[in-house]
């Protein structure tokens, strides 16, 4: 879990008490607080909490930058969720048919 987000830690009583406020509460502060160093992480707690628009954040932001968070090795935290890395690689894949042809020629210069 992302260290200094207490949303994170408040969100399982949001959902087990049924208190939609507090969870969109927690939702909108995670989304505040979604970054580079810590999208895997949020990622695995929107799946966890079934939360579409985090999750889609979340793998906007992996595929956006996936060169320097590849670098740091931070695939392990997906291993256990096999779908959640196919569902953000399909996403890198929908971004790389998108960009100009004149874009993925400079990139193989």
């Amino acid at each position: 879990m992302p260290a200094n987000c207490p949303a994170v830690s408040l969100l399982p009583a949001a959902d087990k008490y049924a208190i939609d406020s507090l969870r969109d509460i927690c939702v909108a502060n995670m989304l505040d607080d979604l970054t580079v160093e810590n999208a895997y992480e949020m990622l695995l707690v929107a799946e966890k909490h079934s939360i579409k628009e985090l999750k889609n954040e979340c793998i906007a932001l992996i595929t956006q930058n996936s060169s320097p968070l590849a670098a740091k090795n931070r695939l392990d935290a997906l291993e256990a969720n096999p779908s959640l890395l196919e569902e953000a690689f399909a996403s890198l894949l929908r971004r790389k048919e998108t960009k100009p042809v004149s874009t993925i020629a400079q990139q193989c210069s």
